[in-house]
């Protein structure tokens, strides 16, 4: 993955060719022994955005009585601000992106160079291969992490890998070592805390999954069902796995010790639940939404629970036919759906009893939270800043792009999918 596509057309600003005169071109120099040269030793980040603020570090940076320059790909551009053994430049769009070498030049005095990489805003291309089921970024790292399908065919291998960063850009994804085999999810709290699972066991790191630490076992326990496993819930401590069925695995203590809890069994239900989705809403309470397959025809069926393995409350049961899907659940009183079967955005402001019709011919929907959503039409992939009152072109997809998930943080986007990833800084 170290070559990587400019994607030139998704981007709102043109990159500027600089031309540069024979003056600017850093010449080899014949110096006497008693001329300082200035030296790089390191620079604060080989990869670095459009904006950000880079410091190189060394010797004999600054001159009483000559200009300090640095040049990046043998063009002339001022710097900051300049001490003996520092100086400090921001990444403008004026430097070009991708791979550049960069040097300090004092006077007529030129130091080695060193390798860096320029990341511009807005949207850019990742090239990738890999079938991406998640993947997620956050403020303060440029690693990605992400679960990908390495499987051949129409075969489904989940393995959780990490997508580092170097002078070259993007590096080839690393398949990282977790136990246990085939994932079936992943979900990230920051770029350390986060938690896998497998059909049967979950997963807990805090370290990145440079180790991490397995609780609870489906197949630890009668009539349960080691398939279709989903993580529930994760904060700093806790994390919940849940099956097809509503059995749940759980821990506290960051995968210490873990426990089994049965939602259908807490509730008195024959083993009927299909669980779709959840979240934890304003009121403190961990909600579960999924369908009742004891009722003909079946109903909705979301309950609620302070702990999210205990002492569960119904919510609603009493919708026929089920309506629940791919939901989100924003809040209480706000869900959001993209209705598979009729390709409907839908939103619902009571429990899941009736639905709204936000907007037709829909084949994905990402929530980055109750105002902002980004939709996939016809290849061409929609934002809202208004919960779905109008609606803007981020931009055009290739044809027949299948997107499986988006990752939000302050700063940054990233869209992932069968053998698509796009990263956008802003």
């Amino acid at each position: 993955m170290k070559k990587i596509t400019f994607l030139k057309y998704l981007f709102a600003f043109n990159i500027l060719i600089i031309s540069c005169s024979k003056s600017d071109v850093i010449q080899e120099e014949t110096i006497s022994d008693n001329d300082p040269r200035p030296e790089i030793d390191s620079l604060s980040s080989e990869f670095l955005k459009v904006g950000e603020t880079l410091i190189i570090t060394g010797k004999n940076l600054k001159s009483q009585d000559n200009q300090t320059s640095v040049y990046i790909n043998g063009n002339s551009f001022d710097v900051t601000s300049t001490t003996d053994t520092e100086v400090t430049v921001r990444i403008t769009e004026q430097m070009g992106v991708e791979e550049k070498t960069i040097a300090v030049k004092v006077g007529n005095l030129n130091s080695q160079s060193k390798e860096l990489f320029i990341l511009p805003n807005g949207w850019y291309k990742i090239d990738t291969e890999l079938n991406i089921k998640k993947a997620f970024i956050f403020n303060g790292s440029d690693d990605i992490i992400l679960l990908a399908n390495t499987a051949t065919g129409n075969a489904y291998y989940g393995s959780v890998m990490k997508i580092k960063t170097s002078s070259e850009g993007y590096k080839t994804p690393e398949t990282l070592n977790i136990p246990g085999g085939n994932k079936d999810d992943l979900i990230m709290y920051n770029t350390s805390i986060g938690a896998t699972a497998t059909a049967g066991t979950g997963y807990f790191t805090k370290d990145g999954f440079q180790t991490s630490k397995a609780f609870g076992n489906f197949t630890d326990h009668d009539n349960t069902y080691a398939i279709n496993s989903k993580i529930m819930y994760l904060d700093e401590n806790s994390c919940i796995v849940v099956n097809c069925c509503g059995d749940h695995l759980y821990t506290n203590d960051q995968g210490e010790t873990s426990g089994f809890a049965s939602l259908w069994r807490s509730l008195g239900m024959e083993n009927k639940f299909r669980y779709f989705a959840s979240n934890k809403l304003s009121d403190g309470y961990i909600y579960a939404a999924g369908i009742n397959l004891t009722s003909n025809p079946y109903s909705n069926l979301i309950v609620k629970s302070l702990d999210g393995v205990s002492n569960w409350e119904i919510v609603e049961n009493t919708t026929t036919p089920y309506s629940i899907g791919n939901v989100n659940m924003l809040d209480t009183d706000f869900f959001i759906q993209l209705h598979v079967g009729n390709k409907q955005v839908q939103k619902s402001n009571d429990f899941a009893v009736t639905w709204t019709v936000i907007k037709d011919n829909v084949t994905h929907l990402s929530i980055k939270d109750r105002n902002t959503w980004y939709i996939v039409i016809d290849d061409k992939l929609y934002v809202t800043n208004d919960s779905g009152n109008t609606w803007e072109l981020e931009f055009e997809l290739p044809i027949d792009t299948n997107i499986n998930h988006m990752s939000f943080s302050e700063n940054k986007i990233l869209l992932s999918g069968d053998k698509i990833l796009l990263i956008k800084h802003f």
